[in-house]
Formats: structure tokens, sequence, C-alpha cells
């Protein structure tokens, strides 16, 4: 189990091995849309939108790696983009890799044999644990209740009431509630991309120019990191402004006190050496902090911040 209390923050590649998109990938997928039988374009309904075609060719020609960065320059395109990011994240849903046996670092199934170690169903918690993630998408919630199904045979709603015990924080929102009986809107995980399920999904997405710093998502992240003994960053790009919002020179800094110290570890995987630099000084950490070239499973692998 996992004895001290720790959060992990989530960038797109802590998703990577389960079928979601990393940020080019996105991109690649968005601009597919205009393409000639493209799949989710027709299921999706945006194929009959007369905004699809400027929107991807003014993106495509923007040459800007961001699908978040374009919508906050151009915010006459914001509803039919979040509209395209749900699409594409739908169908990663309906296509990810959950359950599979040769899925490659598969760091979720790592973190659950963590958890669960020296567990019974009755002393199951994860009050210990924290989730900050910048995803929309819900890959970790149905991985998690699906292992609780499976190791210790209780239904899905004993799964989802033991959940309620792991603050997740979806700091740009997420593509719906996979359980009813919350404030957002059900849409179920693998949910068939039709043109209602779409647009139900974009309202939950916050692109980031929408986003504030004082938002109650940010607000709550940034008070789980404080409040951390331990933290990991997995999968993170370490944007400027992503980090600004989560105040992360006080917030994942080593020492948040002059008593207190603390390991803060990240995934820098494809990165330059100065460019990791960069990421410890956005997060006023030591150089003896371990930000290293290495998947989410890697990390975790050679730090034991899991324990």
């Amino acid at each position: 189990m996992i004895t001290r209390q720790t959060t992990l923050v989530l960038g797109a590649g802590a998703s990577k091995p389960y079928g979601f998109p990393l940020g080019s990938e996105l991109r690649e997928s968005i601009i597919a849309l205009t393409r000639p039988g493209d799949e989710i374009a027709a299921m999706s309904g945006l194929a009959k939108d007369e905004l699809l075609k400027p929107f991807v060719f003014a993106f495509n020609a923007s040459r800007l790696y961001s699908i978040d960065a374009f919508l906050g320059i151009r915010t006459e395109f914001a509803d039919i983009g979040k509209r395209a990011i749900a699409a594409v994240l739908l169908h990663a849903e309906r296509r990810s890799g959950l359950g599979s046996m040769q899925i490659k670092s598969d760091w979720y199934d790592y973190l659950w044999n963590k958890v669960t170690s020296g567990c019974s169903w009755e002393s199951l918690s994860f009050d210990k644990l924290s989730i900050v993630t910048f995803n929309y998408d819900r890959s970790l919630e149905i991985f998690l209740i699906q292992a609780m199904m499976n190791t210790y045979g209780v239904n899905e709603q004993d799964a989802i009431t033991k959940l309620d015990s792991l603050r997740i924080e979806h700091v740009y929102g997420s593509l719906g509630a996979l359980w009813m009986g919350t404030e957002r809107t059900f849409i179920p995980f693998g949910q068939q991309w039709q043109s209602s399920i779409v647009e139900q999904a974009a309202k939950g997405l916050v692109v980031i120019p929408e986003a504030r710093h004082d938002a109650p998502s940010f607000v709550a992240a940034k008070e789980v990191l404080s409040n951390a003994s331990a933290i990991g960053i997995l999968g993170f790009g370490f944007d400027e402004q992503n980090l600004m919002r989560l105040d992360s020179t006080h917030t994942c800094s080593d020492r948040p006190s002059e008593a207190v110290i603390r390991p803060v570890v990240a995934t820098c995987y494809g990165l330059t050496e100065h460019e990791r630099l960069a990421a410890t000084n956005r997060c006023a950490v030591g150089l003896h902090t371990s930000f290293i070239n290495a998947d989410c499973l890697g990390l975790l692998r050679q730090t034991l911040l899991l324990g």
C-alpha cells in the first residue's frame, strides 16, 4: 500500500500507453478530419459542419503545435475546436488498450499493485493518493473500477463508492462523468462518438486560454500539491502557462517549507538537457531531484516513489 501522502501530476504522456494521443498526435488527428472518408468526422457529425474546413485549414497553416494555443488566439473556432477534440478522444476511448496484456510500459498496473499490496477489500483505500491531471480522458478511473471489480469480486457500484476516496482533479475538465448521480453529464467510457455525445462531451472541456489560475479546479490542485509528502510528475510537457497556473515554484518545490524536504520526481522523456534544467527551475527543485529521461513506468520503478 502507499503509506505517504502522494500526488501524481499527469500530462498527455501518462495516457499514451493506453491509446490516447500526445499533443502532436491530437493535432494530426484533427487535421485528418477533413480527409475524404474520415471515420471520426463522419460519425461525430463534424463532416457536415461548414466551419470544419476553415477551422482545420487555419489550424494546419498556423503551424502551432497545440490546439489549445490555437483556440486561444482564434476564439471564433472555440466551439468546433472543442468538438473536434472531444470526437478524437471519444474515438480513442473506444479503441483504448485498457485490459490488454500487450501494453508496453503499463504504469497503471504498477500503481494498482502498489495500492493493493497487503490490502483486503475492507482496508483498501485511496486516502494517501491524489491525482492532478491535465488530461480530458477518464482512462485511469475506468481502469481502477475494472481492477477493483476483478481483483476483489465486487460489483460496479461498490467499486465506484470505493473510488470516491481517490481525489482526482481534472484541471481542464473531462469528457464527462463515468457514472450517474454527479453534477457532470454522464457519458459511459467508450461511448459511440455520435454528434449528440460529442456535443455533450465538448461542454466539459476547458482549453488552456479559457482557464484561470483561481478557477476551483486549480485551487484544488494547488491544495493537494501543497499538502503532498511526495510528488510524481508523469508524461508532462512543462508548459509554462500550465505551471504558472499551478504556482509550481511553490506547490511543486521539493522544499515546501524550511523544515520540510520532500521527493519530487518527473519524467523528462525526450527532453534535451537544457529543457530538463528549465523544467527543474520552473518547479523550484534542486538538481538532486529525479527529473530523468524515462517513461512513466520507468520513473516509478527507478525512484520507488510509491514505495
